[in-house]
């Protein structure tokens, strides 16, 4: 059966109210017939969907729905698409994926993708493995299960280790930690314990950087910090500060290069990138600026205020970041590094008094019913709810039966119409 391209991707689109307009509609699809012609794939399911196109589960269940309705996905637990619209996009759109001999990227008698990417790195650019790396990696794992919970009202989330290690190798690699003062700008991700770890691992003194600073304002994580880096032996400095207020004088123009995952805001990017230029030294310096994908639109902003600051982007790599949870990225999240010059100035001076994270930004509350009794609880502090978290209400327990467990039933933004639950 013939499937018009165009009408198509603008009726889910617009059906769907995707903000990334048809290209976004047509990117899942490519997504989804690639990893349906991949002899070695698993079968493909809505949250590493969500992954490779960097949009919400929300979002990606939203345009799934549709394309079922549309009668070009298979309703099912797995995205696939129907016989007639994988014969469509091979006949009539043209579309195309490489046999697995074709790529030349894969060893003989080696199962491949069929994909340009590099099998060992994906495409991120680095691959720390083996060696001292492995032993990072596993001191970085020893320390992930004693995190502190995140607290979702300050935007926390932890990313893996492996994240962290890729972090800290590419550092690494780019001459940023060797004899550098080095600054982690908001630490709940324990950045700053892999790079005393690597610099143990890698230098035969047992350091890489002069001097590594991790800063926060959630007391828990420093404590985490110091912690763990006493029972590793290795050095770094923790500092306990809200970077809504002007940084402490010690800290301004005092580091070569700045590592910061800010809140997933445009406020909270504005903020989070002038600290950190205002931290680099007078002479310039390197910013390696971790922020999740966002529509067109706000893409454009958030290059648009690095420009502002007088920021080039050296490199900007797609999906670096994996985190636990973090269902509104997807959890993924991009990579850009900066390069800063004496010409780079923040875009945000002194105290800032404005809201700067998701929840403040973007109310949303949420009932969650009891899975045993079924009493419904309304969550979300900015919003009004009963409870600021999730995690608090579990903590707390049903106020009828005392039971820990609860399903999302509906959400609503503040001032904004019900949507059901994703």
């Amino acid at each position: 059966m013939p499937i018009e391209k165009d009408s198509l991707l603008n009726s889910v689109a617009q059906r769907s109210q995707l903000r990334e307009g048809a290209a976004g509609v047509e990117e899942v699809l490519r997504t989804v017939y690639r990893a349906q012609h991949l002899t070695s794939a698993e079968p493909l399911t809505a949250r590493a969907l969500a992954r490779l196109v960097r949009l919400p589960l929300p979002v990606v269940t939203a345009v799934r729905r549709e394309l079922e309705k549309a009668g070009v996905l298979d309703p099912g637990p797995y995205l696939r698409l129907t016989n007639s619209a994988e014969q469509a996009m091979s006949d009539e759109w043209g579309w195309a994926t490489l046999p697995d001999s074709a790529s030349g990227l894969q060893s003989p008698g080696e199962s491949g993708s069929g994909s340009v990417l590099c099998p060992t790195c994906g495409g991120l650019g680095v691959a720390p493995v083996g060696g001292v790396w492995r032993v990072v990696l596993e001191a970085l794992q020893r320390h992930f299960s004693s995190n502190p919970r995140v607290d979702v009202a300050l935007d926390q989330s932890h990313c893996t280790p492996e994240t962290n290690l890729r972090r800290a190798a590419l550092m690494y690699e780019d001459g940023a930690l060797a004899g550098k003062d080095v600054l982690i700008l908001g630490d709940d991700d324990s950045v700053s314990l892999a790079l005393a770890l690597a610099g143990k691992a890698l230098s035969p003194s047992g350091k890489l950087a002069r001097r590594i600073v991790a800063l926060d304002t959630d007391e828990r994580i420093l404590l985490h910090l110091t912690e763990a880096a006493s029972e590793e032996g290795v050095a770094l400095e923790t500092v306990q500060h809200d970077v809504r207020m002007p940084l402490p004088a010690k800290l301004l123009g005092a580091f070569d290069t700045v590592s910061t995952d800010p809140p997933y805001t445009l406020p909270g990017l504005e903020l989070f990138l002038s600290r950190a230029v205002e931290a680099v030294k007078p002479g310039g310096g390197r910013i390696y600026l971790h922020f999740g994908h966002r529509p067109p639109d706000e893409q454009v902003a958030v290059q648009r205020a690095i420009a502002e600051m007088g920021l080039v982007i050296e490199r900007l790599v797609p999906n670096f970041n994996e985190y636990v949870g973090a269902g509104v990225l997807a959890g993924v999240s991009d990579l850009y590094v900066l390069s800063a010059s004496t010409q780079s100035a923040a875009l945000v001076k002194g105290e800032y008094a404005g809201p700067i994270y998701t929840g403040q930004l973007r109310p949303m509350l949420r009932t969650y019913a009891c899975t045993v009794c079924g009493t419904e609880v309304t969550v979300g502090g900015e919003a009004g709810g009963r409870f600021a978290t999730i995690e608090a209400l579990k903590e707390a327990g049903c106020p009828c039966c005392d039971s820990h467990t609860f399903r999302l039933v509906r959400r609503r933004h503040i001032g904004g119409s019900s949507e059901p639950r994703a």
